[in-house]
C-alpha cells in the first residue's frame, strides 16, 4: 500500500512538474509572438509614418 500510495505521489508530482514546465514555455511563446506582433505594428506605424513625411517635403 505504501509503496503504491508513493508511486502515485511520484507520478502527480512528474505531472506537476510537467505542467509547469509546459505552462512555462507558452508563456515564452506568447511573449515572443507579442514581440513579434509589436515590432510589425511599429513597421507599419514607421511606413505609415515615412509616407506621410515624404508627402510634406
Amino acid at each position: 500500500d505504501e509503496k503504491v500510495r508513493e508511486a502515485i505521489n511520484e507520478e502527480l508530482r512528474c505531472q506537476r512538474t510537467r505542467m509547469h514546465q509546459e505552462r512555462y514555455f507558452l508563456n515564452k511563446l506568447n511573449i515572443v509572438v507579442d514581440l513579434e506582433t509589436s515590432v510589425k505594428e511599429w513597421r507599419e506605424v514607421a511606413e505609415e509614418l515615412g509616407v506621410q513625411h515624404h508627402m510634406r517635403s
